[in-house]
């Protein structure tokens, strides 16, 4: 499928900015698809991860725009990189009214980028997330990443961790679904469940899957099959 990419700026550091795409001429975009990449917050993981997803949401109708924000090592520090994310999304809504896209504002993270479109649910529709961080202390404490946690948030971690974890900070308004791997060793699964634990106490309207065979990579991989069941979720949602 050949599509036009059209990078869009939200700030100006080079690193603040989206790919944004629609599906071919004539066709009326089902919504906008916000992809935002994991990577434990390193600066060496970029945008390029989402790139099999945002085709495959374009071949299913839909607008997307692949997001960048700064990470680690390149500006991307507490909490400039929620905030990030925030005027990124900001960005996004703004594009979808100008280009009249009825439908809804659907945040996919993974990962950290779970950690990031949970925490900017608000400005969301919906949001789905993906093997996501919810606890930034328990990274930490179990050494996840290769301590990415405390190489990221440094000697700030005590004072941040609440703050930076939707386990915290739960959505309250935007439809959720959180999928997670049941062998997933990168974020285990106990992570969500004890996230959903959460959002069942508050009465967050959530859903869950759990899935067998499914690791922390290839969750982001369109062959998988969870994706077909995401394009059902989503048309029952509208």
């Amino acid at each position: 499928m050949k599509v036009a990419r059209l990078p869009i700026v939200y700030g100006a550091d080079s690193e603040q900015w989206y790919e944004w795409y629609e599906p071919g001429e004539g066709v009326l975009p089902k919504g906008v698809i916000v992809l935002v990449h994991g990577g434990f917050w390193r600066q060496q993981h970029t945008l390029v991860q989402m790139h099999p997803l945002a085709t495959f949401f374009l071949e299913h109708g839909w607008a997307v725009a692949n997001m960048e924000y700064r990470r680690g090592d390149c500006g991307g520090d507490w909490p400039h990189i929620i905030q990030d994310v925030q005027a990124a999304f900001e960005s996004i809504r703004q594009q979808a009214q100008a280009k009249q896209i009825a439908g809804p504002i659907v945040g996919i993270g993974h990962s950290v980028g779970g950690q990031l479109v949970l925490l900017a649910a608000a400005q969301q529709d919906v949001v789905i997330a993906l093997a996501p961080v919810t606890d930034v202390m328990r990274t930490a404490q179990e050494n996840l990443g290769e301590s990415a946690a405390v190489a990221f948030f440094g000697e700030a971690l005590d004072q941040v961790a609440l703050g930076a974890s939707p386990l915290y900070q739960l959505p309250q308004s935007a439809s959720v679904l959180v999928i997670h791997g049941v062998k997933d060793q990168r974020v285990p699964l106990a992570h969500s469940q004890d996230f959903v634990q959460a959002l069942v106490a508050e009465g967050v309207a959530h859903a869950f899957w759990e899935v067998e065979d499914l690791d922390h990579f290839y969750i982001i991989n369109p062959d998988c099959p969870i994706w077909p069941q995401v394009i059902t979720y989503l048309e029952a949602l509208q």
